[in-house]
């Protein structure tokens, strides 16, 4: 079920920018996707993060709905979800101790 943040909706000016590198969105849609609601539909907020996706141990992970990795570009803001795309070869593997 694709939506607006209803947050937006009800208080579309609430928040006003007061540092040079605020971002303040207008109107911003969700998208539903493969591991949840909550996929990113619209890209102003790829790769607007302050740090490397990498090093935010985020590698594996999207906001996309298209599902691509953030890899080692700059961090996308948002929820992120682990990326699943059954067409790559590089799955993250995990281990039970």
């Amino acid at each position: 079920m694709a939506g607006t943040d209803p947050f937006l909706t009800r208080f579309p000016n609430r928040f006003y920018p007061t540092n040079a590198n605020d971002m303040v969105l207008t109107s911003f849609t969700y998208a539903p996707g493969a591991l949840g609601g909550y996929y990113q539909s619209s890209t102003n907020l790829c790769d607007m993060g302050s740090r490397n996706a990498t090093n935010a141990s985020l590698y594996h992970y999207t906001v996309r709905l298209d599902q691509t990795k953030e890899t080692n570009s700059t961090v996308d803001i948002g929820f992120h979800y682990v990326a699943v795309n059954p067409a790559e070869s590089e799955v993250p593997k995990y281990t039970v101790s």
